[in-house]
């Protein structure tokens, strides 16, 4: 449809789609995290400014200084987004790692300590029964106590972004 035009229509109009499309993401905010949605955000005016310096090129008018400081921009803002987008992904690659791969993940150790710091402490010397039982706190509700194990239990873990961590379980028998 849009062959018969020029290259300067065409970015043009391409320019056009992409603010169209930034303008529709802020006003929605469709994904449901901010870090999501601010990485769409960035990924559109990254491509705005690419889209519009490019623009700049496909005249003849241009000194040589000119494009370099235009190719400077586009480089910094690419750049900028591709970092922001790696540290995006690897603030979320152990919360990905403990959801797709939990024997991997406990295996490189990322997962968080249980509550409890000595189990040990709970059984009996020698004997391997079940010793006097602690009483549970606030912070310590997630574990259940039955007369021959204990059960640790993580329901749903929000993190601080409001992500959804994992549903996990796991049980201590004496």
């Amino acid at each position: 449809f849009f062959y018969n035009f020029n290259r300067s229509v065409q970015t043009l109009i391409c320019l056009g789609v992409v603010g169209t499309a930034y303008r529709v993401q802020k006003e929605y905010l469709p994904y449901f995290t901010k870090s999501l949605n601010s990485l769409e955000q960035k990924s559109l005016i990254v491509a705005v400014i690419s889209i519009y310096c490019g623009l700049c090129f496909l005249t003849d008018e241009l000194n040589r200084t000119t494009q370099i400081l235009l190719f400077c921009l586009m480089l910094a803002t690419n750049l900028y987004f591709l970092s922001f987008w790696l540290y995006k992904a690897f603030e979320k690659f152990p919360d990905y790692l403990q959801i797709q791969q939990p024997r991997l993940y406990r295996k490189l150790r990322l997962t968080r300590k249980a509550k409890i710091h000595d189990i040990d402490s709970l059984t009996a010397k020698g004997g391997g029964k079940l010793a006097k039982l602690p009483s549970i706190s606030n912070e310590q509700e997630n574990l259940k106590f039955s007369p021959q194990k204990i059960v640790f239990q993580d329901p749903i873990r929000i993190s601080d972004k409001g992500d959804r961590v994992s549903e996990e379980s796991f049980e201590a028998s004496f």
